[in-house]
């Protein structure tokens, strides 16, 4: 199995031993995530989200309100952690090369590196 290298760490005798044409460059994790987003499948997970959000406590769904944050992403952190969610988006996140969500959620692609991210949890 391959494993991401920075390519700072890589020198160019390595891309010849390795036959690398040059420029060739390898993408960080949060730049594969964000490729392979796919919005159909958001927006049905979110659909399954909208409907499951409504059987859990007021408190839990009020638990994000503070939180300028898109509200699609709320509602499937919501349902996703419930009470952990606030700590997931203000914590470094191995899938998300160890950058914290709340950061990522500035741009477009780490928005959609988070979703794809959320996307793969397991239940």
């Amino acid at each position: 199995m391959l494993s991401y290298i920075s390519p700072e760490l890589i020198s160019n005798k390595t891309w010849n031993l390795l036959n690398f044409p040059s420029g060739v460059f390898l993408m960080n994790g949060v730049e594969v995530l964000a490729r392979e987003y796919k919005e159909s499948t958001w927006l049905n997970y979110l659909n399954y989200c909208k409907i499951r959000i409504l059987s859990l406590t007021n408190e839990s769904r009020n638990c994000l309100d503070d939180l300028e944050i898109d509200t699609e992403i709320k509602i499937v952190l919501i349902v996703r952690f419930q009470s952990y969610a606030r700590e997931w988006l203000h914590k470094k996140v191995p899938a998300l090369d160890e950058q914290k969500p709340m950061e990522l959620l500035a741009t477009e692609s780490g928005t959609k590196a988070v979703k794809e991210a959320l996307l793969r949890i397991p239940d």
